[in-house]
């Protein structure tokens, strides 16, 4: 979720909800939000590409009724989808998902023995947990 947030445009309703369903579901806030801006960050690498994609289909012929009839509706304005950057940027992210959730899946594997070792040898962790400092 911190991924969509990050990479799609602002101006859109779509990072708006995904934040909302984020927060909502049982994940973990804090690596929703610092892989939000991390993407935020990372977000305006892809915008090229974004474009690309969603012009492709935005001026594909064979897609066209499908266009007219989304982009009647009467919230469909919200969405942006009109937009090639919108569009392309929504369509990366939700495909980058489901391996980028694999992924740090098996990133975070790694690195909690690393952090949980680095933590209870830390003197503040150590404060927070409520344990007397040692002094002298």
């Amino acid at each position: 979720m911190g991924m969509l947030i990050g990479v799609v445009p602002k101006f859109s309703i779509i990072p708006w909800v995904a934040l909302l369903v984020g927060m909502l579901l049982p994940t973990n806030l804090s690596a929703m939000i610092v892989a939000a801006i991390a993407f935020a960050f990372l977000g305006p690498l892809f915008d090229g590409q974004s474009h690309r994609l969603g012009a492709y289909l935005l001026t594909d012929e064979s897609l066209a009724s499908f266009w007219h009839s989304l982009l009647s509706h009467r919230y469909s304005i919200w969405l942006q989808l009109h937009n090639s950057v919108v569009l392309g940027s929504t369509l990366i992210s939700a495909a980058a998902m489901l391996p980028l959730y694999f992924v740090s899946k098996r990133v975070s594997g790694y690195l909690k023995p690393i952090l949980t070792k680095y933590v209870f040898s830390n003197r503040v962790a150590d404060w927070i947990r409520g344990y007397p400092l040692q002094t002298g």
